[in-house]
């Protein structure tokens, strides 16, 4: 079978013309289907760079698993606020705990919502390193 060159210049023409007529139909249906129903903001694609997330950083490690050289170590995010002072108080609720119960170390109120008085109920008594009144010997059993 021999095709001449003439035929097969023919069809590649006709082919580039379908596909020219086939990408003038997609955009006038996108358009039409845009003008009718809005949402053209959406259509720009974000950049490469935001889709693929990935980086090629280097980082080097010693045997005990420590970063040395590359990515610095990262703070971890809680989701809770920290070292919030309400009330006046110097000190967050929690620092304190006595007979059970827990409160501000500032002036040991062991109501959550007090205001702090700035004095300490009971300064005569002394407190451990934990924040806890201090035992002299004289041992509490009662369970509330």
């Amino acid at each position: 079978a021999v095709v001449s060159t003439q035929s097969t210049g023919k069809a590649a023409l006709l082919h580039t013309e379908y596909e020219k007529r086939k990408e003038d139909f997609k955009t006038e249906v996108s358009k039409s289907i845009i003008d009718r129903y809005g949402g053209e903001e959406h259509l720009a694609a974000p950049p490469k760079e935001l889709i693929f997330a990935s980086t090629e950083e280097y980082v080097e490690y010693s045997r005990t698993g420590k970063i040395v050289k590359g990515q610095e170590k990262v703070v971890p995010k809680s989701k809770y606020q920290e070292d919030i002072h309400v009330n006046g108080h110097t000190t967050v609720y929690g620092s304190f705990y006595s007979e059970g119960k827990w409160g501000y170390r500032c002036c040991r109120a062991t109501y959550k919502q007090a205001y702090c008085t700035g004095r300490t109920a009971g300064a005569d008594v002394p407190l451990n390193e934990g924040g806890s009144i201090e035992d002299h010997g004289s041992v509490n059993t009662e369970v509330n």
